[in-house]
């Protein structure tokens, strides 16, 4: 907490993996994300209030990693490639503080997340844009210092 009513959070997870498909053919490859979000919350009611409600908006950047074909429809697929992306974030939740020192939240996030996927086809350069855009559900306990 920055105030009474300021804070700031980082929202950051181990990879996630993502299958990359292509219609009519199925999955064709795999990749891995690292997707940190970094919101400013605004918090609701008095800083001694045990329910406290709050919104948060920022960034969210997405590193993408690993990218390798699972298929590569017998050598017509090359040189596989994605973007990183820069993204919104956005978050609700709500903070019950148990005692002084110990508190449980629950907050829902969004964030916005899009890349290209690239790759040759064919030898044709060929570009799928994504969009993943997650929806983050969490239910955690604090400890204030």
């Amino acid at each position: 907490m920055l105030t009474d009513n300021i804070g700031i959070d980082l929202l950051a997870a181990t990879p996630f993996s993502h299958d990359i498909s292509l219609p009519g053919v199925g999955k064709i490859a795999e990749t891995k994300q690292l997707s940190p979000s970094l919101v400013v919350q605004y918090y609701f009611g008095h800083a001694e209030s045990k329910l406290r409600p709050y919104i948060g908006g920022g960034v969210n950047f997405t590193n993408f990693y690993d990218n390798e074909f699972t298929n590569d429809l017998d050598g017509a697929l090359s040189d596989l490639s994605m973007g990183n992306s820069w993204g919104l974030a956005a978050q609700v939740g709500i903070d019950y503080q148990v005692n002084k020192n110990w508190l449980v939240n629950a907050s829902i996030w969004y964030a916005q997340i899009s890349t290209e996927v690239k790759f040759n086809l064919g030898g044709s350069p060929t570009t799928i844009e994504t969009d993943i855009d997650p929806w983050v559900y969490m239910v955690s306990v604090g400890y204030a210092f």
